[in-house]
């Protein structure tokens, strides 16, 4: 005796549509199914919700991603990579590096710190507090390592951009599973620099998550806003590359490290993501 108006399922672009649903013991439950994949918007409001993947519902996919990102147990700090000769190969072929990359100041090291759940990473108010490619290993599971690089844009060097690369390039000629997490400021939006490092890792083939950071800053109609030209803007570049996204196409994961929102949803991505690319031998 349940009725609904519309239960629909949109896999081309991630979302599921959730429409008056009159019972309410049916409406807590679809509730509860969707807070554990995520949510990017609230079902009591009948608005899309972003799911992590095609796969609507998929409970217990998700929940085994969230268990792998937890069994990661904690993260710490390896070492820094300040010249060529001092990127050393990958042979964990079960282990798949993150780069986080992004503007100077758009909270590189506050997410990485979110995400592992402890600070890791020093935070600094002031741009360009990072200047070297600092590495940290998760060390129970040895699964995910995560590279903080310097963001672009403030004091940055050419000799650092160069590094940057070459770190690409040798990950990319060993096949050693690599991963970017591109951030963008919720409050600035997709600028040329912003532009220029996604196109250099499509170039690179380098599968990439674009996130967008800082959304407490701003309303939720502002945020769709900004995730809709971002997202406008990458698929330019991917036919301007004649390339789509490695992996899946991307969608643009709106986060909050301050009021921890999105974070659920991007370990999910992120671990999915891992998963992929290590069974790729």
């Amino acid at each position: 005796h349940t009725h609904t108006h519309t239960l629909t399922f949109a896999y081309t672009h991630t979302y599921i549509h959730i429409t008056c649903i009159h019972n309410m013991q049916l409406l807590r439950s679809v509730t509860a199914a969707v807070k554990v994949i995520g949510t990017r918007e609230t079902v009591w409001n009948c608005k899309s919700v972003r799911c992590f993947s095609g796969n609507a519902f998929n409970t217990e996919t998700t929940l085994s991603a969230l268990k792998g990102w937890t069994d990661c147990g904690h993260f710490s700090f390896t070492t820094s990579i300040n010249s060529e000769q001092q990127i050393k190969p990958q042979n964990n072929r079960n282990m798949s590096e993150i780069i986080f990359m992004g503007l100077s100041n758009v909270g590189k090291s506050t997410l990485i710190n979110a995400l592992c759940g402890q600070k890791i990473t020093k935070t600094s108010k002031t741009a360009g507090h990072t200047r070297m490619l600092n590495i940290y290993d998760c060390r129970r599971t040895r699964s995910l390592r995560l590279v903080d690089v310097p963001g672009y844009g403030h004091r940055v060097t050419q000799e650092q951009m160069e590094l940057l690369g070459s770190f690409i390039e040798h990950r990319r000629k060993t096949q050693s599973p690599l991963m970017a997490v591109l951030l963008v400021d919720a409050r600035k939006g997709f600028g040329d620099t912003d532009v220029d490092a996604f196109h250099l890792l499509q170039q690179s083939k380098v599968p990439i998550q674009v996130v967008l950071t800082k959304c407490d800053k701003l309303s939720e109609s502002e945020v769709e806003m900004q995730v809709q030209q971002g997202e406008a803007v990458m698929e330019h570049i991917e036919q301007k590359l004649r390339r789509k996204q490695m992996l899946g196409n991307p969608f643009i994961q709106p986060i909050s490290a301050k009021t921890k929102k999105g974070l659920m949803e991007l370990k999910c991505l992120l671990w999915q993501r891992h998963k992929l690319l290590t069974a790729v031998k």
